[in-house]
Parts: structure tokens; C-alpha cells; sequence
């Protein structure tokens, strides 16, 4: 239902794996009872091991912190080996979208959903616009049989 937590708890999860938003960023509603912003997730490894991962709201994002099942305080640099060195922008891009992201996907064809996909597994922010900008620039340098392009230009004299 409207209203009742999903996008809270989706800015959350971003929050508590790759650092949540800085201040004046995204306004929160206040802690409840006066606490600090922040919290843990509990989550597997591809090894079947269970680590907690534990942040605050905080400068750059806040400190990370993981514990193991064990009860072990580990490195939180370790934490993108977790997430599989997924960037914030690949797991928001595949994993983790809101109502806003999937209405632009819907507005996309086919091979634009699939290049904004590949887009995201090889951190380009948006690989098909690139494409389509270097394609613009190759013909303005040269096309078959054009007349009006750099190549043709400095060919007949006129660059």
C-alpha cells in the first residue's frame, strides 16, 4: 500500500551497504525516540557465512562496521567483497530500483533496456547515449559518399 514503508526501507538498505546520503541530500523524518539514523542488516555470504553489517548516518556516508557470526569485529573494508564489488550504482540500476527508475525502464525499448543494463554491470553511467554520441561524431568525421564532413572537407580544400 501507498505509504507504508517501501521506499524507506529500500533508501535504508542503500543506506546501511554503501553510506547513506549526506545532509541536506534526502531529508528524514526524525529518529524515533531521539536515536541516530542507521542500523544492521544480516547478511550470506556465496559461502553460506552470516555477517551483520552495522552503519550510522555519518560523514561520508558514516561508519560501517561488520561482525561475523562469531561475534568477530572485522575489517569494513570487507564490505565490498560482501556485495559482491557491486558500485551503489550498479546495485541501484539491477538490484534495487524504485517506482521511478522502473517507469523510466518502461519508457525504454528493448535494446535500450539491454544497454542500460550492460550499461550498469560495466559502470558506464549510460552506455547507449555514449554510443549514440560517438556514432554522431564518426559521421561528422567521415561518411560513405558524404560531401559535408571533415574528411571531405580537407580532401577538396575547404578545412
Amino acid at each position: 500500500a501507498n505509504e507504508a514503508g517501501k521506499s524507506t526501507l529500500l533508501a535504508f538498505v542503500r543506506g546501511v551497504l554503501f553510506g547513506f546520503p549526506t545532509a541536506g541530500a534526502r531529508s528524514y523524518i526524525p529518529a524515533l525516540s531521539g536515536g541516530a539514523h542507521g542500523g544492521r542488516l544480516t547478511i550470506t555470504s556465496d559461502a553460506g557465512q552470516q555477517y551483520t553489517v552495522d552503519r550510522q548516518h555519518g560523514p561520508r556516508g558514516g561508519p560501517v562496521g561488520i561482525t561475523g557470526a562469531d561475534g568477530s569485529r572485522l575489517d569494513g573494508a570487507m564490505l565490498p567483497t560482501l556485495v559482491g564489488a557491486a558500485s551503489p550504482d550498479l546495485f541501484r540500476s539491477v538490484f534495487a530500483f524504485d517506482l521511478n527508475e522502473l517507469s523510466d525502464l518502461k519508457s525504454l525499448s528493448g535494446d535500450e533496456v539491454r544497454g542500460r543494463i550492460y550499461s550498469a554491470g560495466v559502470g558506464a553511467a549510460n552506455l547507449p547515449e555514449a554510443v549514440r554520441k560517438l556514432d554522431a561524431n564518426r559521421q561528422a568525421i567521415f561518411a560513405p559518399r558524404g560531401r559535408a564532413h571533415n574528411v571531405a572537407n580537407t580532401l577538396n580544400g575547404h578545412a
